[in-house]
């Protein structure tokens, strides 16, 4: 059986893991691994402080050829 493409799934700024969970759990049901990542809040916190974040997670995981997915700030990030 062919593995899936695993999925990394990142919420808005104001968003926790709690916003992805459903759609995890239906991914879940179609085989596919998935990952929901949480941007760390605040007013002094800069998109490249979130894309190394990503970069870093996805490296300590080892996911390679992922989708990523994201939601308001989270779908900016992904772009």
């Amino acid at each position: 059986e062919k593995k899936r493409t695993p999925v990394v799934l990142i919420p808005g700024m104001w968003h926790g893991t709690w916003y992805f969970q459903a759609l995890q759990q239906l991914l879940s049901e179609q085989g596919f691994d998935s990952y929901i990542l949480e941007l760390r809040p605040g007013r002094l916190v800069f998109a490249s402080d979130h894309l190394q974040m990503i970069q870093a997670t996805l490296q300590s995981l080892s996911l390679k050829n992922v989708v990523l997915l994201g939601h308001s700030q989270g779908g900016i990030l992904v772009q």
